[in-house]
């Protein structure tokens, strides 16, 4: 059934206010069926989702599965409805429709990778913030916010085998690349270009792309990934790269934490790049870093210079 068209025409205000509530909406639903499904499946009280660390690894089994339940509902869901809101299909209008290029796609999680060390120095950074005098309360407030953040990541990211591995690439790395691309860089974005640009809609959404997370102490690190995420979108018309260079970035921690746990290296991912002469991992990784991104600017460009002719 066709659905009419009536944003279309709509003002900015009014689309983004409609936007928050269809992902409200779909969220809620979402969070809903997932926890009556996991109750279901796993015979457990209402309360276990509270209490999950008590039931040891059913609990964090049941976590995993409403939490990939849930961001399906709030990422993935709302852009899908607010593209046939607009009156476009969706594989149009979230610029999934053009067949992605293999070269720029590995280029694209090539470029992730080499990022790593600095990200994670400005990680340590950002961390190692504090806020004192009339500002100190709420500090210590998000500061006992993040640590049981990392407790519960902490949880997901505990992988005893190769099917854990698996499960945790689903719900950690795949499902958020997919669904936050298609929300912030396929619709946030470009609703935020329409009138100010292509480079306040990219930093615009980068900033609420990383404050939607609610961790102030790793918002810098996701904001910067945020801004490289929505320059491969303007510069190859395509989601496809930035949905691959975000699940890079997210896979490369899971596999990260598989191999630490199990012994095969002695950093987990956080720690890559700040170890042993960590000052030259970190100047090398952002030299890589700004040449491959003007690379991929330099050859993206070129190639649509190429397609006009």
């Amino acid at each position: 059934m066709k659905i009419l068209p009536f944003l279309k025409q709509r003002s900015l205000g009014l689309r983004i206010t409609l936007l928050l509530l269809i992902c409200v909406l779909c969220a809620s639903v979402a969070s809903f069926f997932s926890l009556l499904f996991s109750l279901l499946i796993w015979d457990l009280p209402v309360d276990a989702l509270q209490h999950y660390s008590a039931y040891g690894t059913t609990g964090i089994a049941m976590m995993k599965f409403t939490q990939a339940f849930a961001s399906m509902g709030l990422f993935v869901l709302p852009p899908i409805i607010y593209a046939r809101l607009i009156g476009q299909k969706p594989q149009h209008f979230l610029m999934l429709d053009e067949r992605p290029s293999i070269p720029f796609l590995a280029f694209a999680s090539v470029l992730m990778a080499v990022q790593l060390p600095w990200i994670n120095a400005l990680g340590i950074w950002n961390n190692s913030i504090e806020w004192g005098g009339m500002f100190r309360s709420v500090y210590d407030s998000m500061r006992a916010q993040e640590d049981a953040a990392a407790e519960l990541i902490g949880q997901f990211l505990y992988m005893p085998g190769l099917v854990d591995l698996f499960q945790t690439l689903v719900i950690v790395a795949l499902i958020p690349a997919i669904g936050e691309e298609l929300l912030f860089r396929g619709v946030v974005q470009p609703m935020l270009s329409e009138k100010r640009g292509a480079h306040f809609g990219v930093w615009v959404t980068a900033f609420v792309f990383s404050f939607i997370h609610f961790q102030f102490f790793g918002f810098f690190p996701r904001f910067i990934l945020g801004v490289m995420l929505g320059y491969l979108v303007v510069w190859k018309k395509s989601l496809w790269y930035s949905i691959v260079a975000h699940f890079t970035n997210n896979a490369l921690a899971v596999i990260g934490y598989f191999a630490h746990q199990h012994q095969w290296i002695e950093l987990n991912p956080d720690e890559w790049g700040t170890g042993e002469n960590s000052l030259l991992w970190v100047c090398l990784s952002l030299i890589f870093g700004i040449v491959s991104f003007l690379t991929f600017y330099k050859f993206a460009k070129r190639q649509r210079q190429s397609a006009l002719h």
